[in-house]
Parts: C-alpha cells; structure tokens; sequence
C-alpha cells in the first residue's frame, strides 16, 4: 500500500483513521501518528465538504455502497491547502458480512480539474479583454429569445481608430486600447448584463 501512488485510507465506523499509506502522508503532510485515530471529518475535511462526505460516509455504513462507490471532494492539508479527490469507496466487513468501516483509495485531480476550469472558461471568453465570446453571445441570444424576456435591448460599439493605432503604434498598443474600452464598457454595465466582444 505505501509503494502505490494512489492515497489509500481507512476508517472504522465512527469515522477514525485507521490507515493511510505513504501516498496520502506525502499529499496530507501529516505523519500517522497525527492521524491515525483521528476523525477524518474533523481532521481533513474543509468546512464545506463535511456534510456531503459525512453523507456518503453513512449511506455506505448502512449498505448503500454502490450509489456512492465514486465521489469527488476537496481534502484539507495539514499547510491549509485544498486538493480535490476523486474516491473510489468500498465497504469494509468482518467474517459475517456486517460493515466494519471504509476503505477507499484517490487520485489527486486538483490540477486536472483547474486545467478543466481553466478552458471552460477560455471557451467563453475571449482571450485579450476577459469579456464573454461570440460563442456565449450567440448562446445567450437563443436561451434569451422568449416572450418572458422581452423587453430586451442590446448596444453595439466599435472602437473608433484601432485600425490607426495597430498600423501606426503596433498590435500592442491596440490591444491596451481594447482593454480599456472593455473595462469601461464593463463598469458602465449591471452585474446580469452581458458584455461580449
């Protein structure tokens, strides 16, 4: 278990560690003997996490293991810092069959999932001023074209002399001027209006 690369833990029924392998030592910073015998849910889950794992935590101990043999959630390191899991659960029994504790190994997708974010957000946005895309603009038009939503209003700018800027002071100084203009426009707009370029 402490050569795998894979976090692997265990816990009793009331919640306390049991096990962790090198893995999730070198990922928590933690040694056993800080851990071992502590409640997980008191030790390394954030705040907002433990309601929801608590959940799968139970519906596991009371036989439910296959509706939660997969789950994702952030984990808290002994620094502060927060990963995020990807679980896979299994109920651990004793010789007549009656549920014991858990065990479960993860992967560590905190980057994987950034990297997710990261490019849902760039197909939306463009690049240059961070405004939303023609894509989303186009999204927004066909989800916004309903009875309900009218009146709707929508305003149409150009930048007068970008084409003067880019040819006489270069793309760069052009492209300060778009961001400008964005920044402007953005601040000139509520919180639920759409601003794309």
């Amino acid at each position: 278990l402490d050569i795998a690369a894979e976090i692997i833990f265990s816990l009793d029924k009331a919640g306390n560690i049991t096990l962790l392998n090198g893995s999730g030592h070198k990922l928590l910073g933690y040694n056993n003997n800080e851990l071992i015998g502590k409640n997980w849910f008191e030790t390394c889950l954030p705040d907002e996490a433990k309601v929801d794992v608590y959940g799968v935590f139970k519906k596991i101990m009371n036989g439910d293991v296959e509706s939660v043999k997969n789950y994702e959630n952030a984990v808290k390191t002994k620094g502060g810092e927060l990963r995020t899991i990807f679980w896979h659960n299994t109920a651990l029994m004793d010789s007549s069959g009656n549920i014991t504790g858990l065990m479960s190994s993860g992967e560590d997708i905190t980057e994987r999932k950034k990297t997710e974010v990261e490019i849902l957000y760039l197909s939306y946005h463009d690049k240059l001023t961070g405004l939303y895309n023609r894509r989303f603009f186009e999204e927004e038009l066909k989800r916004l074209d309903t009875i309900r939503q009218l009146p709707e209003s929508i305003i149409m700018a150009d930048v007068d002399g970008l084409k003067y800027v880019n040819d006489s002071y270069g793309h760069e100084k052009g492209d300060r001027l778009l961001i400008a203009a964005s920044e402007i426009i953005k601040k000139s707009c509520r919180k639920e209006d759409i601003v794309a370029r």
